[in-house]
């Protein structure tokens, strides 16, 4: 679950108890527009919508952000991983659809 508000934070709760697991916390500043595991399950993107269009890969088991840059410079609707791969991203938003090539990151 991510938040909106002046520096939001992403909730992960455990299933099925529902119980809180993680939170990770400085990853953009206003709202997140979305969210994505990855295949393997060890990563989580996020990307922050106006006015800092952050993309952050995260460990999110250790809490720790991996990778944080600029998504782009307009809104960003869907961050996702590659199905068959989890250092790609793909971006889509206003006017754009982009791969993301990331380094290994665990």
């Amino acid at each position: 679950m991510a938040e909106k508000g002046s520096f939001p934070n992403v909730y992960i709760y455990e299933y099925p108890s529902l119980k809180l697991y993680r939170i990770l916390r400085k990853g953009t500043e206003k709202t997140y527009s979305n969210a994505d595991f990855s295949k393997s399950g060890h990563m989580i993107a996020t990307v922050g919508g106006y006015p800092d269009f952050l993309l952050c890969v995260w460990d999110w088991k250790q809490e720790q952000i991996q990778l944080k840059t600029k998504a782009f410079s307009q809104e960003v609707f869907r961050i996702c991983f590659s199905e068959y791969q989890d250092d790609i991203l793909i971006s889509s938003g206003t006017g754009h659809i982009r791969l993301v090539f990331i380094s290994p990151l665990m």
